[in-house]
């Protein structure tokens, strides 16, 4: 895509030097910067005849024209020009002693509607008392007769004493010959230091304004950006980029003005100068953005509206375009996207990292995130197919460990005879894995995320391993459950951390393809073990759905010891990696991060959940799972014995292949198109992939309720078992929708922290669906199905709700609950 042309014009102030210069560039943008003497004449050029793309503007011309409905322009947080204007008040002090001698008098101002102006009213009425209305204002140029430019501003909305200056005099003259009182605006008058009656209301300024400062936090904003609406609607990402590549050129200039061996500007006292800013600002006397500057924003619109200028206070937010400042990390620092360190007053371990900050882009020529290292033994490097390879062994195991719980229900009947218990406890054997699997990895990922996923993998499958041959020689309840609580630790890893393992790998823009992918998996698990659990269980024996299913675990063992790589990789130590060989990659080498396991990461998957980012999707989907997946799998056998008399084989058909089925629909509409919808996003939005795009899909996840609703009247009414085939795959296709998005989302917002957050998952998962096995059937029993089933699609759409509060806030509740402190090396 070719960059797109801005045509911006403003006075060249050092903080837009290296913009002007090309210094401050960003990818996308082919800045023209066309360099205007006086502000006065861009302000005019641009309001009468919109003859630039962007450009600086008066701050107070643009809110009262926007407040008057005026929308040809929308305005950026960049603020070109600030200036406390107490220096800027001359008077004859021969008749003005104080700020309250000037009620009463002519006062000589350039424009009435300038924005310096309004600043001085607004100090003069709020700070001193001034009564604004008694004065008479005579506008004219300071210097030389007629008026200040060519303004096409509007005047007030109500009475105000305005006189021009028709004279043959200046302003500056006027107030020496006594014609007015005093002047104010954006510049002082000639007679200043001429006249000895003449001299600044305030001859201590500095200290005056600094107090000022201090006691209100105002620092007077004089100019801001604003881009024709036209030209912003057409590339929404222009916003943001001329935000980035502004606060670049800003922070690229405060770098050289700091640098004081040699002087760049012709300031002898500048170092005592530079300490000031320091005391007072905290050392950016400059920020741009509307946060940090909303009480001065706040106070421009409040003199605005108190000198008859708008009609009304507004918003602030309302005045600007939605920005983003995007920042990628080289080492330990943060350096916006489109910085690059060619001076020589650049921070030395920056300039260290990289000579230039170049960013790597994706085949739309959007930045990838996170930004890979240069190191080939980056996850984020890796050949596609090696990625693939990784994803293939990840998603096969998540699909083993789920057919292996899936597995076992298809054979109740057999098992409840032989160790001589109820169906009902019989059911016991899932619930118990499906407790231990939530809870095991509460305990793991700490581990995970220092001493790398691959070790942790090989440990907990051959527990599940073994555990699942504890199961087919136990010969008593007990030893059956003791086993199986085994197998659900060892199963606790395939569902815990591998959500994370993806994100070690792919990129924000792919991660959705690739989470449905692992979603499917751990979705379809259970569907097919029943299909094979069946005919195991009907022709070789029950005991055989543990023995195949220990065969299959210790199969994918192989695989992790013998060709999976670790994914886990510092983003900070990086530098300091020796390239591996093929065969030192699967070989234990202890720690890959290199810190400590403390006490304290054991609860950080708890702090992970005060995000709403985080809990709401949890909370959605744990009923999700259980109500669109696991209730089938634990009552589908008694439900199709006492009305169609299936045999295990057809009770494993009927359940698997609607519930596949519904997944794989689910799954065509939901990962890949959450992809595309985030990158197109991106396109417009300078490179940021917003996370709640995706739930815009979050529509397909009403399917479940409404499947389970069918499911449960055909059950009620003893409809043809084609009823209960049609709502099992309704149900699938919305389960499938909501854990895809509920992974990517989730992992899209906090990347660093994602196995805490798979984590999560995995417990909000297997704690709800732990309990289905004790109420499902009972209720469904004694209420009828489709009443019972009814309820639990009520409570499930009631936990979907909410994910409209993220599509709607989602952003600006991360953006104010913060980056949690966790893993910033990942």
């Amino acid at each position: 895509m070719a960059p797109v042309r801005v045509n911006f014009a403003a006075a060249l102030y050092d903080r837009f030097v290296p913009l002007a210069t090309g210094e401050a560039r960003t990818p996308g943008i082919d800045l023209n910067f066309i360099e205007v003497q006086h502000p006065r004449d861009v302000f005019d050029r641009m309001i009468a005849n919109q003859e630039f793309d962007a450009s600086e503007l008066s701050s107070s011309e643009y809110i009262t024209r926007y407040v008057a409905g005026d929308r040809r322009l929308i305005a950026i947080p960049v603020f070109p020009s600030r200036v406390f204007r107490h220096s800027f008040i001359v008077v004859n002090k021969d008749r003005i002693k104080k700020p309250s001698d000037l009620n009463g008098k002519r006062i000589g101002v350039q424009l009435y509607t300038m924005t310096a102006a309004v600043w001085i009213r607004g100090l003069l009425q709020h700070e001193y008392g001034v009564d604004l209305s008694t004065i008479e204002w005579v506008e004219g140029k300071m210097e030389g007769p007629g008026s200040h430019g060519k303004p096409s501003s509007l005047p007030p909305l109500k009475p105000v004493k305005i006189t021009t200056n028709t004279t043959n005099k200046s302003l500056s003259q006027l107030l020496e010959d006594g014609d007015i009182d005093a002047t104010l605006g954006a510049d002082v008058p000639e007679c200043l230091g001429k006249a000895p009656h003449i001299a600044r209301l305030f001859p201590d300024f500095k200290e005056v304004e600094k107090a000022y400062f201090k006691k209100t936090g105002i620092f007077p904003i004089m100019h801001l950006v604003a881009v024709r609406r036209d030209f912003y609607e057409q590339n929404k990402f222009i916003a943001s980029a001329l935000f980035n590549m502004m606060n670049d050129s800003k922070n690229m200039a405060k770098a050289r003005m700091y640098s004081t061996g040699a002087l760049r500007y012709m300031l002898p006292w500048l170092a005592s100068d530079l300490d000031d800013i320091t005391e007072v600002f905290g050392g950016d006397s400059w920020p741009y953005g509307v946060e940090e500057n909303r009480k001065t924003l706040e106070a421009l619109v409040q003199f605005l509206e108190e000198q008859s200028m708008i009609e009304k206070k507004v918003p602030i937010e309302e005045l600007f375009a939605p920005v983003r400042e995007t920042n990628f990390k080289i080492g330990d620092k943060d350096v916006r996207r489109s910085l690059h360190i060619d001076d020589a007053d650049a921070d030395p371990e920056v300039q260290k990292s990289a000579e230039h900050i170049d960013l790597k882009l994706d085949d739309r020529g959007l930045p990838l995130v996170p930004q890979p290292s240069d190191h080939k033994d980056d996850p984020l490097n890796w050949s596609l197919w090696y990625k693939y390879y990784v994803l293939f062994v990840i998603c096969l195991l998540g699909f083993l460990v789920q057919f292996g719980a899936g597995f076992v229900p298809a054979a109740f009947g057999p098992i409840s005879k032989e160790l001589k218990v109820t169906r009902q406890q019989a059911s016991y054997l899932t619930t118990s894995y499906t407790l231990l699997g939530g809870v095991t990895p509460l305990l793991i990922t700490p581990f995970a995320n220092i001493y790398g996923r691959r070790p942790v993998y090989i440990i907990f499958t051959t527990i599940a391993m073994a555990a699942n041959i504890g199961s087919g020689y136990a010969k008593s309840y007990a030893t059956e459950i003791v086993s199986r609580v085994f197998v659900g630790v060892g199963a606790s890893a395939a569902l815990a951390i591998s959500g994370a393992t993806i994100c070690d790998m792919f990129f924000q823009g792919e991660r959705g393809k690739f989470m449905g992918f692992y979603a499917l998996a751990i979705t379809n698990g259970p569907h097919f073990g029943p299909i094979a659990g069946g005919f195991v269980a009907l022709n070789i024996g029950w005991r055989w759905i543990f023995f195949i299913n220990a065969i299959m675990l210790g199969s994918v063992t192989l695989l992790l010891i013998f060709t999976f790589p670790e994914t886990l990789f510092s983003r900070d130590d990086y530098s300091n990696l020796e390239k591996r060989s093929y065969w030192s990659k699967i070989m234990f080498h202890g720690k890959v991060l290199n810190r400590p396991i403390r006490l304290a990461d054991f609860g950080n998957n708890f702090k992970m959940m005060k995000y709403w980012a985080v809990i709401i999707p949890c909370v959605y989907y744990a009923t999700a799972n259980t109500y669109g997946s696991i209730i089938f799998v634990l009552t589908a056998s008694s439900i199709t014995d006492k009305l169609y008399h299936f045999d295990t084989a057809q009770n494993g058909l009927l359940l698997g292949i609607p519930l596949t089925l519904g997944c794989l629909i689910g799954e065509s509409c939901t990962g890949w198109i959450s992809d595309m919808l985030v990158n197109r996003y991106a396109a417009r939005h300078d490179g940021y992939r917003k996370p709640e795009v995706r739930l815009h899909l979050a529509f397909l996840a009403l399917f479940l309720p409404v499947g389970l609703i069918i499911h449960g009247v055909c059950v009620q009414n003893g409809t043809p078992w084609i009823g209960l085939a049609v709502g099992m795959v309704v149900t699938s296709l919305g389960l499938q929708a909501g854990t895809t998005l509920t992974y990517a989302y989730c992992t899209d917002c906090y990347k660093p922290q994602a196995a805490e957050i798979s984590t999560l998952i995995n417990l909000a998962r297997q704690m709800f669906a732990f309990t289905i096995g004790f109420y499902a059937l009972p209720f469904g029993e004694s209420a009828g199905f489709g009443v019972a089933w009814g309820v639990l699609a009520a409570i499930q759409f009631v936990t979907w709700l909410p994910l409209l509060i993220l599509v709607w806030k989602g952003e600006e509740i991360r953006e104010r609950q913060g980056e949690p402190n966790l893993h910033k090396d990942l």
